[in-house]
């Protein structure tokens, strides 16, 4: 039996994935690219939620521009309330139960998209002109969303075509914000994002858009 040495790390534990990304796809194999790590999400200092252990969201891309946020949650389910399933068709206020979210808005404009994906397949998306005012109308389209549900864990991986997505900023890029509200068995909400940028949880503030990567270019035309 090997002895465990003092300069030995312990190894983390990665959250199983149940398909390959690329088999997602419904009738072809498009290439993927990922934009960057993985990220963390973490809890508002206000609250707190002890059963979720691991929530992290990945972001990928298509050769077609299409953008993959790839969500995984490892908690204790048991003490997590999550919405009855549904037929998955576009619903407000997801957020005031368990609900996975996105904040997209070009570098240096103050124009923003959020999007809302209930496990209930509901799902949700806006457009705002500013901070929290909301524009007239709504991005065209529908994301496809593919959720699967373990013991202990919960997987989200959402599709949204390049012709719901924001235009980029000056400099190409967007900022992104990533988030989640989840509910407990009591009716608590946790809120979760990559980054908390106020005393009191608030996902719209564009401090909270921790992330700045390039935008998704269209694919030019063929002649």
């Amino acid at each position: 039996m090997r002895r465990k040495d003092a300069g030995d790390r312990p190894r983390q534990r990665r959250i199983p994935r149940p398909a390959k990304i690329a088999n997602l796809h419904a009738n072809d194999m498009v290439p993927m690219s990922k934009l960057c790590a993985t990220q963390a999400l973490r809890a508002h200092p206000t609250t707190p939620e002890a059963a979720v252990r691991v929530f992290q969201v990945g972001l990928w891309r298509d050769a077609c521009g299409a953008l993959l946020l790839e969500y995984q949650l490892r908690a204790d389910l048991t003490q997590i309330r999550l919405p009855a399933p549904g037929p998955g068709a576009r619903a407000d206020e997801l957020w005031r139960h368990s609900c996975f979210e996105a904040f997209l808005a070009p570098a240096g404009a103050p124009d923003y998209h959020e999007f809302n994906f209930s496990p209930s397949h509901a799902w949700a998306c806006y457009g705002f002109s500013d901070y929290r005012q909301r524009a007239a109308g709504a991005p065209a389209g529908q994301p496809r969303l593919y959720w699967q549900f373990g013991t202990d864990c919960l997987w989200l991986r959402a599709f949204i075509a390049p012709d719901m997505l924001p235009r980029a900023g000056a400099d190409g890029r967007w900022q992104i914000g990533l988030a989640a509200v989840i509910e407990n068995r009591a009716g608590g909400l946790s809120y979760w994002a990559l980054q908390h940028a106020a005393a009191k949880p608030d996902f719209h503030l564009r401090a909270g858009f921790a992330l700045a990567l390039p935008a998704f270019a269209m694919p030019s035309a063929q002649p």
